[in-house]
């Protein structure tokens, strides 16, 4: 049996150093196959997913996300202001040009008081 080497005194012991190194060759790559190739594309798919992660949760865009809305949001509120601006120039000319109390109003509170007055001597 001849495996690419020459035997010589010691062929036998040769065939078995030889033996032994390509089982313990074997040993390593079904280490490296079951426990650190699993191991590695476990890490690589983690990173992968985080990578993915980051770039779609990056904080610069979750704030551009939030101003976009803020600035809809006060676009917004600036379009509500002209017709709330006209109802209170509308409001304000009304309360202007009225009595701030109407006369009837005034008029009774005066009798009342004109009574509870009289009703307060009477009872002196």
């Amino acid at each position: 049996m001849n495996f690419g080497f020459a035997l010589g005194a010691n062929g036998i012991l040769d065939a078995v150093v030889f033996w032994f190194f390509v089982v313990a060759w074997i040993v390593v790559l079904g280490s490296l196959l079951f426990v650190v190739l699993p191991r590695a594309f476990r890490e690589a798919r983690r990173i992968v997913t985080r990578l993915i992660r980051l770039a779609t949760e990056l904080p610069l865009t979750n704030e551009l996300a939030k101003a976009e809305e803020d600035s809809r949001r006060i676009t917004g509120a600036l379009e509500r202001i002209a017709p709330l601006q006209r109802r209170a120039e509308i409001a304000l000319t009304t309360i202007r040009t009225t009595p701030l109390v109407p006369p009837a109003i005034a008029g009774a509170v005066r009798r009342v008081r004109a009574e509870v007055r009289a009703f307060r001597q009477a009872l002196r």
